[in-house]
């Protein structure tokens, strides 16, 4: 029989909604959709979870995101559904409530508990329904019930259903065990990255010490909002200011001055200690549709003109319809509940596939006392020092690497040390900015440089702290391509600015040429951001960055 990663591997990597697999005795075939186990012997059906490892999100879920009651992004517990109809005005009701048209004698006697208990035992099945005047079937196969007596039949869909705590009460998740008993998870807290670098929990004042700033709307606020609304945007305003609150790309705005600070999410340990995890997440859905090799292949890629955002944006307020779109001079019918792609020209049928994909996720564990910042999903992030510089030894590998990319610029060059940076701040706000900007301008192909930036070594403490900032650091020859942090993809030319040498991961987007003037690069005819100013766009040697998000010292040398 195969193992929990085989399956995974056929599952999220190799794109498959049916596989088959083998025991000494019996064939299996696995149906990813519906996430039903069927023993081709003797027919016998059971359900599959998919969930994810402890400690780990892994990204990659399809349709079975509607079936499979794994925990949600963010949160620790376990789906509850709902069942609902379409009534003829075309209303979502649920089982056991009147509908629209008012008539009480059309309700049925079975719930939602009801139909989730039959679903579980048999998810392929048909059952009956009663109510005081008609006898309806379901089939839970086809998500569609019909009138035994007038043929009618109507779309049955199965819903997360929304959990609100008591008001008044601090937000507490909740799980189910086996029994169905609800069990008290974890409670969460909302905290901004302040102009200081430091988490600071809403409600409360930042380090610049400015009680005007401070928002009315508290982390219990936000929390709800989170529960009920994650896709919406929450405005919440202090005395001064007005913020808005994108929990899908975890960013706060000014309205007004239009800074953006990373947000967090972190999980308070029940027992009171300061042993806090910030979690950062970002989950988007993709759709791909299948090619006649077999390969998958992701809608709005290889010149496919629609994109993946808009069908999402239909998908969720409209799950069991069809999307109609254009690509080139090609029609197409995307059929949500078959998953399937329809070419209204040629009739060619494709398979559809919808897969979630963990854009971003970032985690500190505060209060620890290692000093080692892990590179799997959920790192330490240190109390006390909030950053750190190791010299690295001769013989350690990345001493080597490092000394050969200088090299393949400076010949020779033999650096009095190389140190590894260690701020799990900065690299934080890294990763959700590139997040960000990967979401918010999918057209985009932002790639991460690695590129030089020369200085005097009395400015490297600095640099370890607050990153490379032009205002504090400055530069002796000038800002003639734009005023911003200066970098080149050659080492020479950085040694030329003082006896230290940083090694930066640089997030380039769209580039243009800037000028001694230019505070901030302009936009581009479809109004999205030149990120970067440059010497040359078609081989540039010089790059200037503006937003101190957008890069992130990896090393540095001393010369």
């Amino acid at each position: 029989m195969a193992s929990s990663d085989d399956i995974e591997l056929e599952f999220s990597v190799n794109g498959r909604k049916t596989w088959s697999t083998h025991s000494a005795q019996n064939t299996y075939n696995l149906d990813f959709v519906k996430m039903i186990q069927t023993n081709q012997e003797t027919q016998v059906s059971r359900r599959m979870r998919r969930r994810p490892k402890a400690g780990i999100l892994t990204p990659g879920s399809g349709p079975i995101g509607d079936y499979t009651p794994t925990p949600m992004p963010g949160t620790s517990f376990l789906k509850r559904y709902k069942w609902q109809f379409m009534d003829e005005h075309n209303n979502w009701i649920e089982y056991g409530k009147v509908s629209s048209g008012n008539d009480q004698s059309c309700v049925v006697t079975s719930t939602s508990a009801d139909l989730e208990r039959q679903f579980s035992k048999n998810p392929t099945s048909v059952i009956q329904l009663q109510s005081n005047t008609h006898k309806y079937s379901l089939d839970f196969a086809s998500m569609k019930q019909t009138n035994l007596q007038t043929q009618v039949t109507r779309n049955v869909r199965r819903i997360v259903e929304d959990r609100d705590p008591s008001p008044g009460l601090s937000f507490l998740n909740l799980f189910q065990d086996e029994n169905e008993n609800e069990i008290l998870g974890d409670e969460y807290e909302w905290f901004f990255f302040d102009e200081n670098n430091q988490w600071i929990k809403y409600g409360q004042t930042s380090s610049g010490n400015d009680a005007n700033c401070v928002p009315f709307q508290g982390s219990d606020e936000i929390e709800k909002h989170f529960r009920s609304q994650p896709d919406q945007v929450m405005t919440i305003k202090s005395r001064q200011h007005t913020y808005e609150l994108n929990l899908a790309t975890m960013t706060q705005t000014n309205v007004s001055t239009k800074v953006q600070r990373p947000m967090s999410r972190m999980i308070k340990n029940s027992d009171g200690t300061n042993g806090n995890v910030a979690v950062s997440l970002q989950v988007a859905y993709e759709w791909y549709f299948k090619e006649d090799d077999g390969s998958w292949v992701k809608h709005g890629s290889k010149g496919n003109s629609v994109n993946a955002g808009d069908i999402e944006k239909y998908y969720r307020s409209n799950p069991t319809s069809n999307y109609n779109f254009t690509a080139g001079n090609q029609s197409y019918v995307l059929d949500f509940v078959n998953m399937t792609q329809t070419n209204t020209s040629t009739g060619k049928v494709r398979e559809v596939l919808r897969r979630k994909q963990v854009v971003s996720m970032t985690g500190a564990a505060c209060g620890s006392s290692n000093n080692h910042v892990s590179n799997q999903p959920f790192g330490q992030i240190p109390s006390g020092q909030a950053c750190s510089a190791t010299p690295l030894a001769t013989n350690n590998p990345e001493y080597a690497k490092i000394l050969a990319l200088l090299r393949s610029h400076i010949q020779n060059c033999s650096p009095n040390n190389i140190h590894k940076v260690n701020n799990p701040y900065l690299k934080a706000a890294f990763d959700i900015k590139k997040s960000q900007l990967q979401s918010q301008y999918p057209s985009v192909a932002y790639r991460e440089e690695r590129l030089f930036h020369g200085t005097k070594s009395a400015n490297i403490k600095a640099i370890l702290e607050e990153n490379i900032d032009w205002r504090l650091h400055g530069s002796n020859r000038g800002q003639s391509i734009g005023r911003g942090a200066y970098f080149s993809n050659n080492a020479q030319t950085s040694r030329g600015y003082g006896n230290a040498i940083f090694i930066c991961k640089v997030l380039v987007g769209l580039v243009t040429t800037g000028n001694s003037q230019t505070v901030k690069p302009p936009k581009d005819s479809s109004n999205r951001p030149f990120d970067t100013t440059v010497d040359q766009p078609a081989n540039p040697s010089v790059f200037v960055k503006y937003d101190s998000q957008e890069y992130y010292p990896e090393y540095y040398a001393e010369f």
